[in-house]
């Protein structure tokens, strides 16, 4: 095995990476979700800021920590979701649409098995320094 093995917590065949899928579309879900609602929310935050004056102060306290706290929870509720794919031993490569690479071996060398959010199943893997231009069907 190469130099490569030690970098990864996590070793994958095809039906094991395959078999964290729904698991992993599930907390892509999650995260899109929570940004989604922290995009509305901080829009509506920044909106309310700007009406905000010296004579109203009191009258936005209120709703201004409202919307702070809930764009403080969806940052979290994002981050958890994040964790909860990294601790399965994948590597993220991009949240947008998701990336993931899932450390495998090939012959005597580690390798990516590579999937991309709207693609049905993995049917793609790439060398360690190839990267996603470097993808090669299964």
């Amino acid at each position: 095995m190469d130099e490569w093995q030690g970098e990864f917590t996590r070793i994958f065949t095809l039906t094991e990476a395959c078999a964290l899928l729904p698991t992993i579309k599930d907390q892509f879900r999650r995260f899109h979700r929570a940004r989604e609602a922290a995009v509305w929310t901080a829009e509506e935050l920044e909106a309310m800021e700007g009406k905000r004056t010296r004579a109203n102060t009191l009258e936005f306290a209120r709703p201004l920590r409202a919307r702070r706290e809930a764009l403080g929870a969806l940052n979290a509720e994002m981050r958890e979701a994040v964790s909860a794919v990294q601790d399965l031993g994948v590597v993220i490569k991009r949240l947008s649409p998701a990336l993931i690479d899932f450390p495998s071996v090939r012959g005597d060398r580690v390798i990516f098995l590579c999937w991309q959010d709207g693609e049905e199943t993995i049917r793609h893997w790439h060398e360690i320094d190839a990267g996603f231009a470097g993808r090669r069907p299964l």
